[in-house]
């Protein structure tokens, strides 16, 4: 028996030689303080006046700072397992958030206020374990106690949450244990105690429990945004392949525009000029002539028809270029050429065009197909009409481009549209996805419409 500043302590003397002569690093020991009955903890004496004092009746006798304690080795002997008997823990209650899981809560708890039962609302796996909702997965508490009552307050206790812990960890004040921000999945909380002589229990109390995943946790969801990534790559490498495709589309269209340019360039400086030239040395030879009048005529005819292929020259000239590729320049065109016309035949001419027409793209295909059906209709009112005034209209309405040739000559017979220059008109209307029509004029006369829906050519282009 030994006394000291901490209390009144018993130890097996085989154990203390053991401890001294080295053969063990622990010797096992009950300590009594004022909680098991003594007077005060602190038990004076030093070398001249002994800790304590062995009576004739086997009592032991120790002074306090308060006074003698006496300790009776025989009646400790018959109930000494009231000091070394293993204290059981117990899990009072588990939450999840503000929802009780399980048993019932301490009034300790820092999160009793406002809880909600949910004890028989909890759905449970096939093993009967409880699962926890997701959305009242953010904070898990565990409140636990050990039914000791001999110093219950100097119960000490150890914890541990399989999944999550790897050692044991030891807490001591409020008896009670969160985690915060567990993953989903499967989790067992474990609790040890010990009395305040420092003996453990080997069997732990424990609370199995399943973690529900919240729908961004689910594998579902991993799986949906793998889908997204995989899917975001397939779409923007589609799109860098379109990209690429557009690239090279425009790198075609620009080298084929500067092909173009430098064919128009060629034709107009070099064949267009040799044929102007070549008419106006026809009409200086025909001049000259000395000979028949019908040199002569035959002459200027050939320096007319020399003309008139210089003009078809720079018609296809402007097809070719790529700076005319716009309704703008389709306007100036029609212009030029109706005013070519009625000069020739000596009619009046009336344009009617927008005030402001957009800058919208045709393809030379589209204009060439525009021009020759334009320039057959201005060919048929000067040949069958007798006409004294010409009409050429463009209208751009609802994404549709109308071109109307309309004079007010003898008009035509219901068989006369059968011929095949209306034929040809329709067709090549068709083949830029227009239409054609031809009907009488509201004073006589005749109407050449022209439809081309400009919608689809944007589309195209």
């Amino acid at each position: 028996w030994l006394g000291g500043g901490l209390g009144v302590y018993r130890v097996s003397l085989a154990e203390l030689n053991a401890l001294a002569d080295g053969h063990t690093l622990d010797a096992q020991f009950i300590r009594f303080t004022a909680s098991e009955g003594l007077v005060s903890s602190y038990v004076n004496g030093d070398e001249s006046r002994p800790t304590g004092w062995k009576s004739r009746d086997g009592r032991l006798w120790f002074a306090t700072t308060r006074g003698l304690a006496v300790i009776d080795p025989l009646y400790l002997n018959a109930t000494l397992g009231n000091f070394t008997n293993i204290v059981p823990p117990l899990i009072e209650a588990v939450k999840a958030d503000d929802l009780l899981i399980y048993g019932h809560p301490a009034e300790r708890s820092s999160l009793n206020t406002n809880s909600r039962d949910a004890r028989q609302f909890i759905h449970r796996t096939s093993e009967n374990i409880p699962i926890i909702p997701a959305d009242n997965s953010h904070v898990l508490e565990f409140q636990y106690t050990a039914n000791s009552f001999v110093n219950s307050k100097a119960t000490r206790f150890r914890y541990r949450m399989k999944g999550v812990d790897t050692e044991w960890h030891e807490k001591t004040g409020e008896r009670v244990v969160h985690y915060a921000n567990l993953r989903p999945g499967n989790y067992t909380f474990e609790l040890i105690s010990a009395t305040h002589q420092n003996v453990w229990n080997t069997m732990p109390a424990s609370f199995s429990f399943n973690l529900k995943a919240r729908f961004w946790e689910t594998a579902w969801f991993y799986v949906f945004c793998a889908a997204s990534v995989i899917a975001v790559v397939l779409l923007m490498h589609s799109f860098r392949l379109k990209l690429q495709h557009r690239l090279m589309k425009v790198t075609e269209q620009q080298n084929l525009a500067k092909e173009r340019a430098r064919i128009a360039r060629d034709l107009h400086d070099d064949l267009g000029t040799s044929l102007t030239g070549l008419a106006l040395e026809l009409d200086v030879i025909a001049r000259k002539d000395q000979g028949t009048g019908a040199t002569s005529a035959d002459l200027k005819e050939s320096a007319r028809k020399t003309r008139a292929l210089a003009t078809r020259m720079r018609d296809l000239v402007w097809t070719a270029n790529p700076a005319c590729d716009s309704i703008i320049s389709f306007a100036d065109f029609i212009e030029q050429l109706g005013d070519q016309f009625a000069r020739g035949a000596e009619m009046r001419l009336r344009l009617d065009f927008p005030e402001n027409i957009p800058p919208i793209q045709l393809s030379p295909e589209t204009r060439h197909q525009l021009s020759l059906c334009i320039r057959e209709s201005l060919s048929n009112v000067l040949r069958h009409a007798k006409a004294t005034e010409l009409v050429l209209r463009l209208v751009i309405c609802n994404d549709e481009l109308i071109v109307q040739v309309a004079d007010n000559g003898l008009g035509f017979k219901s068989t006369s549209k059968n011929g095949s220059g209306l034929k040809n008109m329709a067709e090549r209307m068709n083949s830029i996805g227009g239409s054609f029509s031809c009907e009488p004029g509201t004073n006589n006369g005749t109407t050449v419409s022209l439809h081309l829906p400009l919608k689809e050519k944007a589309k195209s282009r």
